[in-house]
């Protein structure tokens, strides 16, 4: 019995090593990053009807659910992130899909970002303490996630095509600065 433990520890540590290794990391396909910047879509699609439907008084069911679409936009970006990053470069074509899709959202990204200003009288009013630094938490999450989203967008792409994608970026900078500078508040 005792021999079968250690083999069984040994066996566990080569399979937790070999799994780690570069050698067997997966590559992703642009099949996947393209449906996981869809996603990313859809998810910013769900976190802005969140926003701009939060009632005023606020409630905290609607509160709870603007920080549970801002955990899975999180998520979803950090996805994209990832799997872009193992795709590596984008071609032209490529690139200009992803950057539209980008640019069929970002409008909600940006509402997003004032309404949730907008909303902060009403997130403070709630029964409950701490939804408002919950949001701010989110907030910070958000931004990290979308400034990795974006670091990744502008180095997938032809160097001729980073523009776009770095303007995108410092303009959804400045929104997040803004909401954040007003949860610090």
């Amino acid at each position: 019995m005792v021999s079968f433990a250690k083999f069984a520890v040994l066996a566990s540590c080569v399979a937790s090593g070999l799994a780690a290794s570069p050698f067997f990391t997966r590559q992703g396909t642009y099949e996947e990053v393209l449906i996981a910047m869809k996603v990313v879509g859809g998810q910013v699609g769900t976190l802005h009807a969140a926003i701009q439907g939060f009632p005023s008084p606020g409630t905290l069911p609607a509160g709870l659910q603007i920080h549970m679409n801002a955990t899975a936009l999180v998520k979803g970006l950090d996805t994209w992130t990832t799997t872009t990053t193992t795709l590596g470069q984008f071609d032209a074509s490529q690139c200009r899909e992803q950057l539209d899709i980008v640019k069929t959202f970002r409008p909600e990204i940006e509402g997003s970002l004032t309404g949730i200003v907008e909303k902060k009288a009403a997130i403070a009013a709630l029964p409950i303490g701490g939804i408002v630094n919950l949001i701010k938490q989110d907030l910070g999450l958000l931004n990290a996630a979308t400034e990795k989203f974006g670091n990744t967008i502008i180095t997938a792409c032809p160097a001729d095509m980073q523009d776009e994608p770095k303007e995108t970026q410092a303009k959804i900078a400045e929104a997040f600065k803004a909401a954040i500078d007003a949860y610090n508040a």
